[in-house]
């Protein structure tokens, strides 16, 4: 392999290790802190980083982050690498998360859908 192929590759793997940056309103977990949505509401994306589908929803989650930053926990975790014991049927998985009781999210995967679901289950607690 040639050393410019190589940092292409390189380039790659960074690219894709992670959905979300460290400026993101995403909220990053991890196993170690994924007991922080047994507090709380929160919308959880199950994601593996080389799927295509997960790479086109990481542009509206983050967009519905950033709209309800301050309102609602938005959150994201590489299922393919983090040992949680969540059953995933598939990548990207959605999960509602009400005080530690998960039921699957099925709604719209856009900025809005995701947004108007949030608020939604606001005004159901």
């Amino acid at each position: 392999m040639t050393l410019s192929k190589a940092i292409v590759l390189g380039l790659v793997i960074v690219l894709v290790s992670s959905m979300y940056d460290s400026n993101s309103a995403v909220v990053q977990l991890t196993a170690k802190d994924f007991n922080k949505v047994k507090t709380g509401i929160w919308l959880v994306e199950f994601y593996a980083p080389w799927c295509g589908h997960c790479q086109r929803l990481t542009p509206e989650y983050e967009k519905a982050a950033k709209g309800l930053k301050g309102i609602a926990n938005i959150a994201a975790i590489d299922a393919s690498n983090e040992k949680i014991d969540v059953q995933i049927q598939g990548y990207p998985t959605i999960k509602l998360y009400v005080d530690g009781k998960a039921t699957d999210y099925s709604g719209e995967r856009t900025a809005s859908g995701i947004v108007n679901f949030m608020l939604s289950e606001f005004k159901k607690v």
